[in-house]
């Protein structure tokens, strides 16, 4: 009698299992928004609705901010620069042009106007160095980097030349920089130092090596849907506008930077004979320069 109450009990539990396990499954499959409780606040004051996910599944969802706690920047920031370094550099590669005075290289000056030298150099800049250029720029002229009030830092640039040239630009999105609702402000700087937003694309160099941009791209954490969601919710068009807006800089801070191509050149750099122009002047992780000179 014992034996048959214990494989009763035993049954008993199981179904118990079984039951619960079936109600958990079929509840991280379903959505807020079909639950019912998709616009109830949460601490921070704003709701799954608020935030633009009332239709993941539960799972998605724990899974996103499991993944935001966890969040490293150095897995999306595979190529930064030092600011010692890349100071040093551009410092050097500026010598000797209009926008070096005082001991100082006017950085936001790659974005207004042709840098001009007192020659014709070859000129190679690192990406990294590129990178650390473009961000000093947009740090010394905010009037360029104000897209829909958002505000970001350049912390990477990748230049790659494989079949077709190609950038990477990988940038993080600076606090108290937003829309100027309220909720939507509370909402990003709550989630804001995990998040990196990655702008691709290919461009091109003409015969006369000149830049053009083309497939622009742009990712938010390698293409987390949970955090793209999100962002897009509270952005919207703010996001086309930056990827737009990201590769413009780039193109500009080149163009004005000199033309690229390659040449011979003496023990000072200065280019010997006729420069040849176009791709052969870009390289995995350096672009080179023909640059501008007031003759």
């Amino acid at each position: 009698m014992a034996k048959k109450c214990c494989i009763t009990c035993l049954v008993v539990l199981l179904v118990i299992i079984i039951v619960l396990g079936i109600t958990v499954g079929v509840l991280i499959n379903s959505t807020p928004a079909k639950l019912g409780f998709a616009d109830k606040k949460f601490s921070y004051g704003f709701s799954l609705q608020d935030l633009g996910v009332a239709d993941f599944k539960i799972i998605d969802i724990i899974k996103g901010f499991a993944a935001l706690h966890k969040f490293n920047d150095a897995s999306l920031i595979t190529n930064p620069y030092s600011d010692a370094t890349a100071s040093q550099e551009t410092f050097s590669l500026f010598k000797n042009s209009n926008i070096l005075s005082d001991h100082k290289v006017n950085c936001a000056e790659v974005l207004t106007a042709k840098v001009v030298y007192d020659n014709k150099y070859l000129k190679i800049f690192k990406d990294t160095t590129l990178a650390f250029i473009l961000n000093s720029a947009i740090e010394s002229d905010k009037n360029s980097n104000i897209l829909n009030e958002i505000i970001f830092n350049v912390k990477e640039i990748s230049i790659t030349n494989k079949d077709v040239p190609h950038a990477k630009i990988a940038l993080k999105l600076e606090k108290n920089s937003y829309p100027n609702d309220a909720q939507k402000k509370s909402i990003l700087d709550t989630i804001i130092n995990s998040i990196i937003v990655i702008v691709d694309f290919d461009f091109d160099v003409d015969n006369n090596g000149l830049i053009t941009t083309k497939n622009n791209e742009l990712l938010i954490n390698n293409g987390d849907k949970f955090i793209t969601a999100i962002i897009n919710y509270q952005l919207g068009d703010g996001l086309d506008t930056l990827r737009d807006k990201v590769a413009t800089l780039f193109t500009t801070m080149i163009t004005n930077i000199g033309v690229i191509g390659n040449a011979t050149t003496d023990s000072n750099k200065v280019i010997q004979g006729v420069p040849t122009y176009g791709k052969n002047g870009v390289n995995t992780g350096s672009i080179s320069f023909i640059t501008y000179n007031a003759q």
